[in-house]
């Protein structure tokens, strides 16, 4: 069931609200709309650098009639420290078993696949809807083998670990369950309470 809606022209572009007052949706200029939820480019304030990629959390009017967009971040390789990186790339060297032709690592690690890998993260930011450059697609995958079957695409990213920005840290963005003796803790033996 559809929610009715209102649009309202505001700054540069137009908002579509819920009855409630609640930004559904965004519309720029150049008729492009945004949605809560949704992959973008978000212009980087070097005009020497790639557009940064984020997703959409929310939308706000300012006082002075500006819509505000507040997006998570993802990281590109090249936002992350060299050494977190580098250890990443020599894991999976020894993580990622070889075809017999070893097709297997060679196409996970060609450089038009990792070119197209981000990392997730919490970090989120405001900037004015005026920064938004358009729409992609990223796509969470398990692990590193199943990029074998990504085709990198010129608006295609895909993550498999998140970046903690301030722990300069990546983590695996989905819980794991260790079966076996080593991953199991010990238990005190049961001792009756003498009370």
């Amino acid at each position: 069931r559809r929610l009715p809606t209102i649009s309202q022209k505001v700054g540069k572009g137009s908002v579509c609200k819920s009855v409630n007052g609640e930004i559904v949706s965004y519309l720029d200029d150049s008729d492009t709309l945004y949605k809560p939820g949704e992959c973008v480019y978000l212009e980087s304030s070097r005009p020497d650098q790639p557009y940064h990629v984020c997703s959409i959390v929310d939308f706000k009017v300012s006082k002075r009639d500006l819509v505000v967009v507040k997006v998570r971040w993802y990281y590109r390789p090249s936002e992350i420290p060299e050494s977190v990186y580098q250890l990443l790339v020599l894991d999976r060297h020894t993580e990622l078993k070889p075809g017999t032709d070893g097709t297997t690592e060679d196409r996970v690690l060609d450089v038009s696949v990792r070119n197209r890998e981000l990392f997730i993260s919490d970090a989120t930011d405001c900037y004015s809807a005026t920064s938004l450059r358009g729409k992609c697609e990223v796509v969470h995958l398990k692990d590193i083998a199943m990029a074998i079957g990504f085709a990198p695409d010129s608006d295609a990213f895909f993550y498999i670990l998140g970046y903690n920005p301030e722990t300069r840290r990546l983590a695996s963005t989905q819980g794991e369950i260790r079966v076996g003796p080593s991953h199991q803790v010990a238990l005190p033996d049961l001792r009756p309470n003498p009370h």
